[in-house]
């Protein structure tokens, strides 16, 4: 019988109790019970779709006593009189081999040994190993791997079957299961096969992916099989839940990104989709361990192939990643000199300035002189928020590579750390009159935009001596170096310009008016879209500007007094 006619029969039987038996008469039960009086109590629950508690219920309600249970011979096992063995004599020690030799062959029962010479079990067992005393058990000829694939997996027996089949009891062909690593089962099998409830749930290429899963030792733990599917526990800490389509109700979770629905035709695993070094080169001591999935290698590969890439790739990032928070020197240059290059009208439309157009550029520059090891340390901590910002990056829709820079940004972003565009801070210094020579006092610098900005301009900057983020970048990364900027700590002297946008976050407009007024020529403060209004009439500023600081194009101003 085919699996598909399998199925059939189970649909049929199930159709026919739906429209003939009636729960409620205890003499629809009683007939029912007896047209299927061959099949097991687990069968009886598949077929109502009910627990085996209430199959009993029914029973009991339908005046139908339970089966009768049988001898079995591993639980009652008889009682057999042992050869009586002779303590050693007076003087001589129970290590002799001669004794210990003839007690042993007389009956092979260690523990009884060890109880007339009052040892432990394992003193004796170890001394009659010693002295080469000790029989081993032969191996049983099916504890082997083919056997056990062979009929618990290919044939679908249960481990009940497979151990009357080989011999041995329940336990010891657990224990053989697990031994060989292949995946256990945690559904009772019934002897009547057409009533599989695994056949049902899992087809015979989702059994056949199982087993090459576990071939891939070197990402894959463990996997199980289960009424819902499959789990795999990988290598990184992290499992997933897989269900194929014969099984229409997804199985309920609250991590709804790591269940997937498997296909025969997106579940098929031939090929390893490659994970590239981006920087390959040494630079000095670093190892520059930047990793790259190419996007085009993504796209042609399975569902179970993408998933096994993405927990290659953190499993090797957190291996090997140690200095992924450096860039090389040449990759600092070229956003520098992008930064350079670029003309900063292309940031301004309709008297609008563009701050997160190309923001993606400042993000090499704020890895490499910004110590973001704090905010980022519970990223590489939990391997599950790990895996889910992967999944984010993954799941891009502008089909970008999945690279360790994008996944940084990602978490980034997830912890409130922003980037924007250096060339927007310029248009608008350069629109409000800051040229070279300037001076600008920056309340919040966040990460380095407006300072990068200032050394496009030639202007010189300032920030207040209690910044630890921005002040231990520049002795980090020595960024007033590199950029050629005249930076040094605020101590009291006037300045041309001073701008509060607390990365653009409500600003204390009251607090910076009073306290810099009489040190600067202008004050800039960020004022968010629904506060408009109510500011303007309150501080009255000389003029207001827009800007678009979001992903999302929202307007926001910023106040000049």
């Amino acid at each position: 019988m085919t699996e598909q006619e399998r199925i059939d029969e189970i649909k049929t039987l199930q159709a026919h109790f739906r429209n003939n038996v009636d729960i409620t008469d205890p003499k629809s039960l009683v007939k029912w019970f007896n047209e299927l009086k061959y099949l097991h109590i687990g069968a009886l629950a598949v077929i109502a779709g009910v627990s085996r508690k209430i199959i009993r219920k029914w029973r009991k309600f339908a005046g139908i006593a339970g089966p009768k249970g049988q001898y079995n011979p591993i639980r009652n096992k008889q009682i057999t009189t042992t050869i009586t063995i002779n303590p050693p004599l007076p003087g001589q020690s129970w290590k002799d081999p001669i004794w210990l030799c003839d007690a042993y062959e007389r009956n092979a029962d260690i523990k009884a040994i060890a109880e007339i010479v009052g040892v432990r079990y394992t003193t004796v067992l170890n001394t009659l190993k010693r002295l080469g005393i000790f029989k081993p058990k032969p191996i049983h000829p099916c504890d082997n791997i083919e056997w056990i694939k062979l009929h618990y997996v290919y044939n679908n027996n249960s481990a009940k079957e497979c151990a009357r089949l080989a011999g041995v009891s329940h336990n010891a062909m657990l224990n053989w299961i697990s031994k060989h690593g292949v995946a256990t089962h945690t559904l009772s099998r019934t002897n009547y096969a057409v009533l599989r409830h695994k056949i049902l749930c899992m087809p015979l290429w989702f059994k056949t992916l199982a087993d090459k899963l576990q071939e891939h030792s070197d990402i894959v733990d463990n996997v199980k099989l289960h009424t819902q599917g499959m789990t795999v526990h990988y290598k990184t800490k992290v499992l997933e839940l897989y269900f194929d389509t014969i099984n229409n109700r997804r199985p309920y979770s609250k991590n709804t990104d790591r269940i997937f629905r498997l296909t025969a035709e997106n579940s098929r695993l031939d090929k390893q989709i490659p994970i590239h070094y981006r920087y390959p080169v040494n630079f000095g001591d670093l190892n520059y361990n930047h990793l790259i999935i190419n996007r085009s290698d993504w796209n042609n590969a399975s569902l179970i192939e993408q998933r096994m890439a993405l927990h290659r790739f953190q499993l090797k990032q957190r291996d090997e990643g140690c200095n992924i928070f450096e860039y090389p020197v040449d990759e600092i240059e070229k956003c520098l000199q992008y930064f350079m290059v670029t003309n900063p009208n292309k940031y301004v439309k309709n008297n609008i300035f563009n701050l997160y157009a190309g923001a993606t550029k400042s993000w090499p520059i704020i890895f490499t002189y910004f110590n973001l090891r704090p905010e980022l340390s519970g990223i590489f901590r939990l391997p599950w928020q790990f895996l889910r910002i992967l999944n984010k990056v993954a799941n891009n829709k502008k089909n970008i590579n999945i690279t360790t820079e994008a996944f940084l940004r990602c978490g980034c972003t997830k912890r409130g750390i922003k980037a924007y565009s250096p060339i927007g801070y310029r248009a608008i210094f350069e629109k409000l009159g800051l040229r070279k020579g300037g001076v600008l006092f920056d309340l919040q610098p966040g990460m380095g935009h407006k300072a990068i900005a200032c050394s496009l301009i030639g202007a010189s900057y300032r920030t207040r001596p209690h910044n630890k983020r921005f002040n231990n970048a520049n002795v980090y990364g020595d960024l007033d170096r590199r950029l050629g900027l005249d930076w040094d700590w605020h101590r009291g002297e006037k300045v041309d310009m001073v701008f509060a946008d607390n990365d653009f976050r409500l600003v204390n407009v009251e607090y910076a008016l009073d306290t810099y007024s009489n040190i600067a020529k202008r004050i800039v403060c960020y004022v968010k879209a629904d506060l408009k209004d109510e500011y303007e009439k309150k501080f009255k500023p000389r003029s207001i500007i827009g800007i678009h600081a979001t992903c999302m194009q929202e307007l926001s101003y910023l106040f000049i007094w």
